[in-house]
This record gives C-alpha cells, sequence and structure tokens, in this order.
C-alpha cells in the first residue's frame, strides 16, 4: 500500500511526455457542481494541446490511508 500513489505519479509523467490527456475512470455521474469550474471528466484520451507552454500535472498524495 505504501507504493499506491506511484502508480498516479507515473501516469501524469506519461502523460505530460506523451501529450495525451487520460481518461477520468468511475466518473459515469460527475457532480454538476464541476460545470462551474473550468475542469471536466474526460470520457477518453485525447491530445493534450500546450500552445508552446509547458505541461503540468498535479498528483494528490491520499493514497489507501488518506493521509
Amino acid at each position: 500500500m505504501p507504493a499506491a500513489g506511484i502508480a498516479g505519479l507515473v501516469k501524469a509523467a506519461l502523460a505530460v511526455h506523451h501529450g495525451v490527456l487520460p481518461p477520468t475512470l468511475h466518473c459515469e455521474e460527475p457532480q454538476e457542481l464541476l460545470a462551474q469550474t473550468r475542469f471536466r471528466p474526460i470520457a477518453k484520451a485525447e491530445p493534450w494541446e500546450s500552445a508552446g507552454a509547458p505541461r503540468r500535472a498535479g498528483v494528490n498524495a491520499f493514497g489507501f490511508g488518506g493521509v
């Protein structure tokens, strides 16, 4: 369990490297309030347009324990 967060880190690093936004898992019915933000779930992988700016990705550190 201590290594659970490494999968998210690897996924983010590969997404940045390859320029592909990975799909959002297990989000068939997103919270309605999400529509009021700039965030959105992604149904299938799509190109990550950078327009010359550096790509950045965030990874949470919650893992299984919620710490």
